[in-house]
């Protein structure tokens, strides 16, 4: 967030590289929630994330990627 100061993240990650983030505990969502997140796969892109909030017990892990196709 521009506003806040905070640095942008690049648009063309490096294959492997691995982005970390949190959210704060506080008194709406509970406890801290983390982030991990990793590109896997450079083209086609596919990004593999891990987000968890243990004292709510959530835990959310998955890809995103892109499907193509010629006409």
């Amino acid at each position: 967030n521009e506003s806040m100061g905070s640095e942008k993240k690049p648009l063309n990650p490096v294959l492997g590289e691995l982005f970390y983030g949190y959210w704060p505990a506080n008194t709406a969502c509970g406890g801290k929630t983390t982030l991990v997140v990793e590109q896997v796969l450079y083209h086609l892109p596919i990004t593999a994330y891990h987000i968890e909030n243990l004292k709510k017990g959530i835990i959310l892990t998955g890809h995103s990627a892109q499907k193509m196709s010629f006409s």
